[in-house]
């Protein structure tokens, strides 16, 4: 994370993210990927089953031990915040997931 911050201080999901969201006005989020899902849908018009798509399977999810092992220093995790100001603003990410930080 400290070499992404020196090489991209403006903060490397924000400089991507303008690339891919410009001009998009919604953006769906994996943390809240069937709420989101159903949002994308009624705002395109589709009609579709809420309690079908509750059933579907996961795919693709991150193995729990990597998630697990993915923790940042409280003082770096807050320079990754202030550096992802665009991101956190735009896509209104102004959180960190649990158990992120380490002790």
């Amino acid at each position: 994370m400290r070499n992404i911050l020196a090489y991209v201080p403006e903060g490397f999901l924000s400089r991507i993210y303008r690339i891919y969201t410009e001009g998009a006005d919604f953006v769906g989020k994996v943390e809240s990927l069937e709420d989101d899902l159903c949002r994308a849908l009624t705002l395109a018009g589709e009609t579709f089953d809420t309690g079908l798509i509750a059933t579907l399977p996961r795919r693709n999810a991150t193995n729990k031990k990597f998630s697990a092992a993915a923790t940042l220093p409280r003082k770096l995790a807050a320079q990754v915040m202030a550096a992802e100001t665009w991101v956190v603003k735009r896509w209104d990410y102004d959180w960190l997931p649990r158990g992120i930080l380490s002790h």
